[in-house]
């Protein structure tokens, strides 16, 4: 039965000293489902924008061509107001309305079965398909390592005659066994696992399947990798001896906040408060690759909402970082106009002024480390190296969890809890508490035999 149309109303309302759009959307059993969103307006002076927003955003949900995609109202309000998806009232009407063309586009033509859905492709066209509705949803260097999993899951599933409809457990199960036999280890393996589920997931949602098959296959294993980390006189000793380094305060900030390679590139000036002392974790800087093209993009959105932080200034790293301000501004003056110009003013910058590529971060260090006579570990074991001292020194995994910006504390125990000594001594001694057993004679015997 087709949708009894609603019109789609709203109101500014004052809370907390801001202005709100507040909206009536409809789920699809045309139930009113309240949502509201914080226009940054503030309603002394800026009540006119306010309602200019609104009246806009309505316009775009009452246009006659998205009648049709009605029931995914909410679900893409919801997605475009969650933090860091939209920077101003403009950018989210830009969102808003390219979400809805989107949608709009994947609708079948009216009196024609859709194509895309037709369970009779073969897999690889269907994931081809997919992938393309994931454009401008995912980050570029997802999306592209997404469309390099497509390439090489195609020969094995147009091998078997694999089609979106014929596809079984079993066929997933020996495509594992496949990659497995070319080398990929577990952890690559599941990366598969979860893209393709991901797919089959959207095509249940979409088209005509009954349930995603992948659900009926146990998922590779995830990787139990572990980093190697620097002992506390390693550490202090190559903070010693890379001082003359450029990259010196990109190793010493990330050795004492285990800060990821993004983060710490990501940081700038503006985000030290040496009044408060404190340090905000905010943006990163990543390498991005779509379509063969490689650039490097400074972003506010962070790996998960835990990765925003903001953290006590450390006393010697306040000092080293004021000392690194008055050499950059030096190194300004000295070099003129062959200085970079970052109107960013990115802190991890080389001797000229320009921020390092997250590739010379990890290149360098290695060759920082055998010129200074350290054993080689990797740039990111200097985030290993940061938790594993915390955990031995009896900082709980809670508060390390929190001060590395994990998403959980899963992620934290399942890295760092053989570290946690001090309380596996505190169990140890808590047992004999609990079971003041003395053990005669004969069982002593017993066990020194």
């Amino acid at each position: 039965m087709p949708y009894v149309r609603n019109s789609i109303t709203g109101s500014i309302q004052k809370k907390e000293n801001k202005l709100y759009a507040v909206i009536n959307l409809y789920d699809e059993g045309e139930q009113r489902k309240r949502r509201s969103l914080n226009t940054g307006c503030h309603p002394r002076n800026q009540k006119t924008q306010a309602n200019d927003f609104l009246e806009s955003m309505l316009k775009i949900f009452n246009e006659k061509k998205y009648h049709e995609v009605k029931g995914c109202f909410i679900e893409l309000f919801d997605t475009l107001n969650k933090k860091n998806q939209w920077s101003d009232l403009n950018d989210f009407l830009e969102k808003l309305k390219s979400g809805l063309d989107k949608r709009t586009r994947e609708l079948p033509l009216p009196g024609r079965k859709s194509d895309f859905f037709d369970i009779n492709m073969p897999l690889s066209t269907y994931m081809e398909r997919w992938i393309k509705t994931k454009d401008g949803d995912i980050q570029d260097n997802t999306y592209d390592s997404y469309k390099g999993i497509i390439r090489r899951m195609t020969p094995f599933f147009d091998g078997i005659g694999a089609t979106l409809g014929n596809v079984q457990p079993e066929d997933f199960e020996e495509y594992y066994s496949y990659l497995y036999d070319d080398g990929v280890v577990e952890c690559t393996a599941l990366k598969h696992h979860r893209m393709m589920s991901q797919a089959m997931k959207y095509a249940v949602r979409k088209g005509p399947l009954n349930y995603n098959v992948l659900d009926k296959v146990d998922p590779p294993k995830d990787s139990e990798f572990i980093g190697d980390y620097f002992k506390a006189t390693e550490a202090l000793s190559m903070l010693r001896d890379a001082d003359n380094d450029q990259m010196y305060i990109t190793v010493l900030l990330t050795t004492y906040y285990g800060f990821r390679r993004s983060e710490v590139l990501g940081l700038r000036w503006s985000c030290v408060d040496f009044d408060n002392n404190i340090i905000n974790v905010k943006r990163k800087i990543v390498k991005s690759s779509k379509d063969g093209v490689t650039k490097l993009q400074d972003l506010k959105k962070m790996k998960s909402k835990s990765s925003r932080r903001n953290l006590p200034l450390i006393p010697i790293v306040a000092e080293a970082l004021k000392q690194e301000y008055s050499r950059q501004q030096e190194r300004k003056t000295a070099f003129g106009t062959a200085y970079f110009t970052d109107p960013d003013e990115h802190i991890c910058v080389d001797f000229l002024g320009k921020p390092f590529n997250p590739d010379y971060i990890t290149s360098h260090f290695k060759v920082l480390l055998n010129k200074i006579g350290m054993r080689v570990i990797r740039f990111h074991d200097l985030r290993h190296t940061c938790a594993t001292l915390l955990v031995m020194n009896g900082i709980s995994l809670l508060l390390v969890s929190k001060w590395l910006g994990h998403s959980s504390l899963a992620v934290t125990e399942k890295y760092y809890l053989h570290f946690d000594v001090k309380a596996q001594i505190e169990s140890a001694i808590k047992m004999g508490e609990i079971l003041p057993h003395t053990i005669t004679e004969d069982v002593k015997s017993t066990i020194m035999l």
